[in-house]
C-alpha cells in the first residue's frame, strides 16, 4: 500500500505533534484541527515518533535488544 505522506513530510508531522504534545501541552483534537489532519494521525505520528525516539536513544547502550 501507498503511505498517505511521504517519508519527508510523516517526519515533519511527528516533530510538530510532539512538539505540540509536550512543549505546548495541546490536546490531540486540538493539534488535529490545527495541523488539518485526523486525530487519528495525530495518535499514529506520536506512536511512530516515540518509537523511533526510543530507538535513537537506546542505540548502542547494550542494554535494550
Amino acid at each position: 500500500s501507498t503511505p498517505l505522506y511521504s517519508s519527508a513530510a510523516s517526519d515533519v508531522y511527528k516533530r510538530q505533534v510532539l512538539r505540540l504534545l509536550f512543549v505546548e501541552e495541546k490536546t490531540p483534537c486540538e493539534i488535529a484541527r490545527q495541523l488539518c489532519i485526523s486525530p487519528n494521525c495525530v495518535y499514529q505520528f506520536k506512536h511512530q515518533a516515540l518509537a523511533k525516539l526510543k530507538r535513537e536513544l537506546t542505540k548502542g547502550d547494550g542494554l535494550h535488544g
